[in-house]
């Protein structure tokens, strides 16, 4: 009696048509010429654990011919192992055969699945990463929060994270226009926090807050210039904070494009809340960053002052 075809469908699709040896799992389908329809050769044998009859190897047993010949009793080997386990029985006994065959199902479960996914587990994984650690559900109020120098330290601790994260990673690179949108939105939040935290002290509530030092010393014989220097950091905070959101939005975009359609499609745009109206003469006010302010305006910031009058916050 034969091995029926649906057994044998069932045998090869959870081999993954591998040998089940854990020593060779080589593929058992070998490329043909144009001569063979198929283009393909099998390779592979379907061995039976206990012996199709009483005189075959590891026959004796109390199955019937049926159950000799059904998925339960049959293992996926090539031809080397096939000939292997029939001519050293004592060596490969039924038991350790039943193992074999379980360890191997579930290494194509696992490992085969997870080769073949890991591509888009990385990216999902860098996407979840970013939304849960940059608080995107909450953008609003932490832009809202950051015009007004307050800034969760759970943020500036974020970026560093995944920066470190994506600097050891093996990227896929089956995407690289999302990937040049991670890393952008990656460079554009090391420069908002890195230039943060260059004039911030840390509060209570574990916030990084704007340090205020023209108010440090009084009185203070240099508190025009240390104002000035002040206004031109707080400046610059405003403008970074701009260019983030700006590349916040297109990396969104770029995921809706190759990973996740409903990427923040009900949620909008990211944009820069003002409730207080910090930028607005207090009068309350939402900004759609559209384009960046260029490094080399930013880098103005950073110049010696010149004897001008200090920078008033609401031009800004």
């Amino acid at each position: 009696m034969s091995i029926n075809t649906k057994d044998i469908k069932i045998l090869w699709a959870k081999a993954a048509g591998r040998c089940s040896m854990a020593d060779c799992r080589k593929c058992l389908v070998a490329e043909a010429s144009d001569a063979v329809p198929s283009k393909n050769i099998l390779v592979g044998e379907n061995c039976h654990i206990i012996g199709e009859k009483e005189t075959s190897p590891r026959g004796k047993s109390v199955l019937t011919e049926d159950e000799r010949n059904r998925y339960p009793n049959l293992i996926l080997l090539c031809r080397n192992h096939h000939k292997i386990i029939d001519d050293d029985e004592h060596e490969w006994p039924v038991e350790r055969l039943h193992q074999i065959k379980s360890d191997h199902e579930i290494w194509v479960e696992t490992a085969l699945t997870e080769e073949k996914d890991i591509d888009e587990e990385w990216y999902t994984l860098v996407i979840n990463e970013i939304t849960e650690k940059f608080e995107l559900l909450s953008w609003e109020w932490l832009s809202d929060n950051a015009l007004r120098g307050i800034v969760p330290a759970s943020f500036i601790e974020s970026v560093s994270d995944i920066d470190l994260y994506l600097f050891k990673a093996i990227s896929p690179q089956k995407y690289p226009d999302l990937e040049n949108a991670i890393n952008n939105l990656m460079k554009r939040a090391r420069q908002y926090t890195d230039h943060f935290t260059s004039n911030s002290y840390i509060d209570s509530h574990n916030c990084h807050r704007g340090r205020k030092f023209y108010k440090e010393v009084y009185p203070n014989p240099d508190y025009h210039s240390d104002l000035k220097k002040y206004r031109r950091w707080e400046v610059k905070c405003t403008r970074l904070l701009f260019n983030l959101t700006a590349v916040l939005n297109e990396y969104a975009e770029q995921v809706r494009k190759d990973i996740n359609p409903n990427y923040f499609k009900l949620q909008g745009k990211f944009v820069v809340f003002d409730s207080m109206g910090v930028l607005n003469n207090m009068i309350p006010i939402s900004f759609l960053p559209g384009e960046y302010y260029p490094d080399e305006i930013l880098d103005q910031l950073q110049e010696d002052e010149e004897s001008a009058e200090p920078v008033n916050t609401a031009d800004r």
